[in-house]
């Protein structure tokens, strides 16, 4: 059998993984796991180990983050539909359905204010009586937020692709903000310690030139297990996940990396805050690797080279562990594996099937597993997106890492250069041979195409169309004197050419859907924000014409781009 052959292959369009979709109650009674494979939330027993029952949701839903009041109820968040769910964990039973913001992300609850805090993707901090009701507050911050946290007065907020953390006031004043920089990107997942300080997991990614030969993303230190008997020495990728944490002012008192994890997405703190117990997805398929490494949050510089997790036999899960949360009392954490669903308490291996069927997708395996090396599809797209980053390739110079979402199949050739002419050129060249996976079948790589080409486009934030802005932008945008509509047209803004638009070569036309969300622009990253791209380094009037538009038109026109 060939690595990431699974039994089928589903109808259902699942997510991407995002980590996070595991709660359990502050009493230790109840776990309550989301399930957007399923369009589903599973409310567990867990002194029974049964399911006390489940909450269908819409195939738009996208079940994400919870929390939980001093009153018992759970919030959850809803990432694609925009609402934010309150449910009963005792009787199973949906309460309430409220709607937030377009992306809503991270969720917490404000004991002190007995209200639910909603990061949302689009850089709003929403607030909403506990009890029920309708929003109470709009914050505005950074766009891509991720997590919030609160303790007291204070509350903290990351951003996913640059791992910020802002910490905010009560009424969301910006305090502090301690940026991600170079050595810290793609916070997947933010949390509190019991001493109040913010623990992140994230990825880190190599400042040296990329080799575009084989295995140059560091294929080979995937190969770290022997024979189950031994150890070999790791070698890291050119990104790899890592535990920080920081204090209560922003100082970073610990950063350890994960090697050689290929793909960490969530984690758990022990609740005196010494350990955590991080879940590895991307070692699904990977011969004698544990599904989560247990790591200590408290020795500075601790290098996690090949870790286990303590009495796992990594061979008796045949799914991939998702997410993580810590059992009350320190008695270990509790597993919640995908296809088939499953609970496992890491303690002593016991099991709650979740039922549901196994909803396998061969696609999606693919994508977030490197049976063979040290990073995923998902390390440098998360979630199906982009990592912000601007790589610098040994021999091609800086190339900005794409987005893959709103229909990847039909935009050939791929690469900034268009020098991958189809999929299955990039499955080969990328995956197999710079990346050290196993080299798909042709059957393999259909289903991988296939569920890339599914990725939907980002909901965005309701702009009405017809406000003058963003008119007077659609105007500029399509006319003929302007240019911008010649490149950028149908349905994903592009014509799939090659062409040199005085930025340096000839580049591909990028698709121009949820623009506003893959900031840097350009091949090279050279343009911070849309604006930007209107300024030195843009290729002037070879790249549509627009120095003859006044500011103010420029205003309208990047008014209009960010709602694509």
């Amino acid at each position: 059998m060939r690595p990431w052959a699974v039994a089928m292959t589903t109808e259902l369009s699942q997510p991407p993984l995002a980590g996070g979709t595991l709660l359990v109650t502050a009493n230790g009674a109840t776990a309550v796991v989301s399930d957007p494979d399923r369009a589903r939330l599973v409310v567990v027993d867990l002194a029974a180990r049964t399911v006390r029952g489940e909450i269908a949701l819409d195939a738009n839903d996208d079940p994400g983050r919870a929390a939980e009041d001093d009153a018992g109820r759970v919030f959850v968040a809803m990432r694609r539909s925009g609402d934010l769910l309150t449910i009963d964990p005792a009787t199973a039973r949906l309460v309430e359905r409220r709607a937030v913001c377009a992306q809503p992300r991270g969720v917490a609850y404000d004991a002190d204010r007995d209200r639910v805090l909603v990061a949302c993707a689009e850089g709003q901090l929403v607030a909403l009586p506990a009890a029920g009701g309708a929003v109470s507050a709009r914050m505005t911050l950074d766009d891509d937020l991720r997590d919030v946290a609160v303790r007291g007065n204070r509350i903290y907020v990351s951003r996913f692709r640059s791992a910020d953390v802002l910490t905010l006031d009560p009424a969301g004043a910006v305090l502090r903000r301690a940026p991600g920089g170079n050595s810290r990107s793609v916070a997947w997942r933010m949390q509190l310690s019991s001493a109040g300080d913010v623990v992140l997991l994230h990825q880190v990614a190599s400042g040296a030139p990329v080799p575009s030969g084989p295995e140059g993303y560091g294929g080979s230190g995937g190969r770290f297990f022997d024979g189950g008997t031994g150890v070999l020495p790791c070698i890291p990728a050119i990104v790899e996940p890592a535990l920080t944490v920081l204090s209560r002012e922003m100082a970073m008192t610990l950063s350890m990396p994960l090697r050689p994890s290929s793909l960490s997405i969530d984690f758990a703190l022990s609740h005196g805050g010494t350990s955590a117990t991080v879940v590895v997805p991307g070692h699904w398929g990977k011969s004698g690797a544990a599904p989560w490494v247990d790591a200590p949050t408290t020795i500075n510089g601790n290098d996690l080279c090949a870790q286990r997790a303590t009495g796992v036999s990594a061979a008796a899960y045949e799914g991939q562990a998702v997410a993580v949360a810590m059992l009350p009392g320190d008695v270990g954490a509790l597993v919640q594996f995908r296809a088939p669903a499953v609970l496992v308490f890491a303690r002593d291996g016991a099991r709650i099937a979740l039922g549901g069927g196994d909803a396998a997708d061969t696609g999606h395996r693919m994508f977030h597993t490197n049976p063979e090396g040290t990073m995923t599809c998902a390390s440098c797209h998360p979630e199906g997106n982009d990592d912000g980053r601007t790589w610098n390739f040994s021999t091609i110079g800086p190339r900005r890492t794409p987005t893959l979402r709103g229909g990847l199949l039909g935009t050939e050739p791929f690469h900034w250069d268009g020098d991958m002419r189809d999929f299955g050129h990039l499955v080969d060249e990328v995956l197999a041979r710079r990346m050290g996976a196993p080299r798909p079948s042709a059957a393999q790589a259909a289903h991988l195409a296939r569920w890339v080409d599914r990725l939907p486009p980002l909901p965005m934030p309701v702009v009405p169309s017809a406000t003058e802005t963003v008119a007077r932008g659609r105007a500029l945008f399509e006319r003929a004197d302007v240019g911008c509509a010649t490149c950028h047209g149908g349905t994903r803004y592009t014509n799939n050419q090659t062409v040199d638009v005085g930025t340096g070569g000839r580049f591909q036309v990028p698709p121009l859907v949820n623009l506003r969300w893959h900031a840097p622009y350009l091949h090279n990253g050279c343009a911070p924000t849309l604006r930007d791209r209107f300024g030195a380094c843009g290729g002037g009037d070879q790249h549509g014409r627009t120095s003859t538009l006044s500011s103010a038109q420029i205003d309208d026109l990047v008014a209009y781009l960010e709602t694509l």
